[in-house]
């Protein structure tokens, strides 16, 4: 189930990852939508700015979440939201996620990022190919 594709565009005002961009981290601990539906939807469109539609879209209804916001090593432009989610509660101990992203993790993630950027698909070249 969770192999399924997810939403490829994430509002800058919607969620935790929306929260973490604006912010720099967003945490989370939600009811068990199994249990509680209603109010987990309630819950997600009231504090989360997550819509009913887009909520019952997710293929992975997760209850706890941490997310970060990784910037650049001089520590001036936000580069990308790192989000570590559960969907059992009590398991994810979110402020040593967050420590680890601070630290370690974060400079790892962001190591990974940058030997990546040269796959990243050029929108000039493409054009010019008559794409």
């Amino acid at each position: 189930m969770y192999k399924r594709r997810g939403r490829s565009i994430y509002p800058d005002d919607e969620g935790v990852i929306g929260r973490a961009w604006r912010e720099g981290t967003a945490t989370a601990d939600l009811p068990d939508p199994d249990a509680e539906p209603e109010r987990y939807y309630e819950i997600l469109e009231n504090e989360w700015n997550v819509g009913r539609t887009a909520a019952e879209e997710l293929t992975m209804r997760s209850r706890t979440y941490a997310a970060k916001a990784l910037y650049e090593p001089k520590g001036v432009d936000r580069v990308a939201i790192v989000v570590v989610e559960s969907t059992q509660a009590g398991i994810l101990d979110k402020e040593r996620v967050l420590q680890a992203l601070e630290t370690t993790e974060g400079k790892r993630i962001y190591q990974f990022l940058e030997r990546k950027r040269s796959l990243e698909p050029d929108p000039g070249y493409a054009r010019e190919e008559g794409f």
